[in-house]
Parts: C-alpha cells; sequence; structure tokens
C-alpha cells in the first residue's frame, strides 16, 4: 500500500476508498438512493432462490431501515 494511505488527514482519518460492493439492500428505494444521480447511477438487480437467499441483517445495522442483507 502507498505511505499516503497510512497517513491521517487533518481529522485524523487514514484509509481508502472500497470499489467493491459494501452491502446490499431488499428495498430497491434505498440502492437508488445510495446509486446518485451522476453521469452513471447503477443498482444491480440480484436474483437469489431460497437457499443462498442471504440474511437479514438489520438487527446488526447501524441503520436498520435500510433492509441491509
Amino acid at each position: 500500500m502507498p505511505a499516503a494511505f497510512m497517513q491521517k488527514d487533518k481529522l485524523g482519518v487514514s484509509g481508502g476508498v472500497e470499489y467493491g460492493m459494501l452491502s446490499t439492500t431488499g428495498d430497491v428505494r434505498v440502492a437508488a438512493q445510495y446509486a446518485g444521480k451522476g453521469s452513471h447511477p447503477t443498482v444491480f438487480e440480484i436474483s437469489c432462490g431460497a437457499i443462498d437467499r442471504g440474511a437479514d441483517l438489520g438487527f446488526l445495522s447501524q441503520y436498520p431501515g435500510e433492509r441491509e442483507m
């Protein structure tokens, strides 16, 4: 990693940006909100079966209304 990754900014924060998917939601309105209104907003719809559908993480979420999975 570059040294700049470890250097704290004026707010005392260091780190980087994750370019992959960080969470999913069962609510298309929440997904659209995070996609934004830029030049290429993108929302993926993932179809899953009964076994591979994931789990409701609302009880662990800082934002339970977002219906994270």
